[in-house]
């Protein structure tokens, strides 16, 4: 079975957002762990998109 154009496009849109968010929370993750020697939770990365996108 394969996706009409239109599902194509959105699958596209699809994973290239979940690309995204992987690579910022992975940023954040180290960023964060090199400067207070402690890892993040969801809620600091649910704050932070929520800043980003503003």
């Amino acid at each position: 079975m394969y996706p009409t154009e239109q599902q194509s496009v959105s699958l596209a849109k699809s994973f290239g957002c979940a690309g995204w968010y992987y690579n910022y929370a992975l940023n954040l993750t180290s960023e964060t762990y090199k400067q207070t020697g402690k890892g993040s939770g969801a809620s600091h990365f649910y704050e932070c998109v929520k800043k980003e996108l503003k």
